[in-house]
């Protein structure tokens, strides 16, 4: 082997062990590294929300006048066109029944510590008659697994409700494990005054001290609710045995 063969060896043996000692480096760095200056890994949550279910409780506020809202298509409100035909009035629930499961992704405990509400852009019309189209085959089937949430009162500030029994603060701390499921349900009422909002649910819990936030989308991506109205609005029924539309003075 000649000096220029030893001299090329010797040039790779120091390349790879200076490329050795630099990951060795980077490695401690990243170990050691602040993780709120720098984190370490991407966060991802503990739990996830899964098949995501909207139901109205059958009072609809729409912004025009009971003369200038006509005729409901159909008798039954449970029927698609009546739901076609609020839409197209613009429309809007003043409470909503969202069922949902929380299904845990880790084998882990973790702490519930409410629902947080951001309202979104609102129209500029201002609501002025209430259609009551109830269904009576929208309901909720109440499961060996379901957990009943408190309702949430929703205002122009939005709102955050915690967990427990009612008037106090207690979290909800569950101990699942991987591929455990809950069936949960959230109870939302708009509360006057104001027109109608859009609205965006967070599930607020903590895992390992730090707290997280999980969305809660409906099929459009939020949530719309509108205020009641005065018991003295303008109100149009839809249902089997009831009149058409009755105007309150």
């Amino acid at each position: 082997m000649t000096a220029g063969d030893q001299q090329d060896r010797m040039r790779v043996v120091c390349f790879i062990g200076a490329l050795a000692v630099l990951g060795a480096f980077l490695g401690w760095v990243v170990g050691t590294w602040p993780q709120d200056r720098w984190p370490r890994r991407a966060p991802y949550p503990a739990v996830v929300v899964r098949d995501v279910v909207v139901m109205v409780n059958g009072r609809w506020v729409v912004p025009t006048s009971a003369e200038e809202t006509g005729i409901p298509p159909a008798r039954d409100p449970c029927l698609p066109a009546v739901r076609t035909w609020l839409r197209r009035l613009g429309a809007a629930p003043t409470g909503l029944q969202i069922r949902f499961f929380l299904v845990s992704e880790r084998a882990q405990s973790l702490t519930i510590s409410g629902v947080r509400a951001r309202p979104h852009a609102h129209p500029p019309t201002v609501t002025r008659t209430r259609i009551s189209a109830e269904c009576p085959r929208e309901y909720v089937d109440v499961s060996d697994h379901e957990l009943q949430w408190l309702g949430v009162a929703l205002g122009a500030r939005g709102a955050t409700t915690r967990f427990g029994e009612a008037s106090t603060t207690d979290r909800l701390e569950l101990d699942l494990g991987r591929g455990d499921t809950l069936e949960m349900r959230l109870v939302l009422d708009a509360k006057p005054p104001g027109p109608a909002r859009r609205w965006s649910l967070d599930l607020e819990f903590t895992v390992d001290g730090r707290k997280w936030y999980l969305p809660i989308a409906g099929p459009p991506g939020s949530f719309v609710l509108a205020p009641p109205l005065p018991e003295g609005a303008p109100t149009i029924h839809v249902g089997e045995g009831l009149p058409g539309t009755t105007t309150s003075p």
